[in-house]
């Protein structure tokens, strides 16, 4: 008797769930830099379109499709000529672009604020000569303030696992770890289908 009032208050429960779907656009700047490695933040932009899957009232599962740039300034750069032999040492930008697939999960605390945290898997738009790996894969965390009701602030941290620069191509480095880090603050807007 008591696993049949059990299945009845689940299936119940299912019923009443109500999983909606919002669709929207996130847009921003970020500053990115390569850690371990003596160079500054280097200021770029991330823009993406997401699909907010939302269970119950305070958690949602967000899968995103972003476009980011990376990389840092005041990198001390090792050049190197046709034989292979040092040609020069010059301070020097690292550019990176990045097409990032990410999951975050959203928790909700009100009606206008909501946590975020997740994964991304990150792949180059364009190869880098500075780089020793086209991927990445990121952990990513932050926060979003809602405006209005489809207008959202948001800031996040994002940090790379992978080894992405190739220490061979600078004189600066502390480690042969050299993942990416990076800052973001922008907007995001929902649609609304109904």
């Amino acid at each position: 008797m008591k696993k049949a009032l059990f299945i009845v208050l689940l299936v119940s429960a299912a019923a009443n769930a109500q999983v909606t779907f919002t669709p929207g656009l996130r847009a921003g700047s970020n500053f990115s830099k390569i850690t371990k490695l003596n160079a500054d933040f280097k200021p770029g932009f991330y823009g993406g379109v997401f699909g907010g899957i939302k269970f119950t009232q305070y958690y949602t599962l967000q899968p995103e499709i972003n476009v980011e740039t990376m990389g840092a300034r005041n990198v001390n750069l090792v050049y190197y000529d046709s034989f292979g032999d040092v040609d020069g040492i010059r301070r020097g930008t690292v550019s990176l672009t990045y097409i990032s697939v990410a999951i975050i999960n959203k928790i909700t605390f009100n009606d206008r604020f909501n946590f975020q945290a997740g994964t991304s898997f990150d792949t180059q738009a364009g190869r880098s000569r500075f780089t020793n790996s086209d991927i990445d894969f990121s952990l990513c965390a932050g926060f979003e303030y809602g405006i209005t009701k489809n207008l959202f602030v948001q800031a996040r941290i994002k940090k790379g696992m992978f080894d992405v620069f190739d220490s061979d191509y600078s004189t600066d480095y502390e480690s042969r770890e050299n993942t990416n880090m990076s800052l973001q603050a922008g907007i995001a807007y929902t649609f609304d289908l109904k």
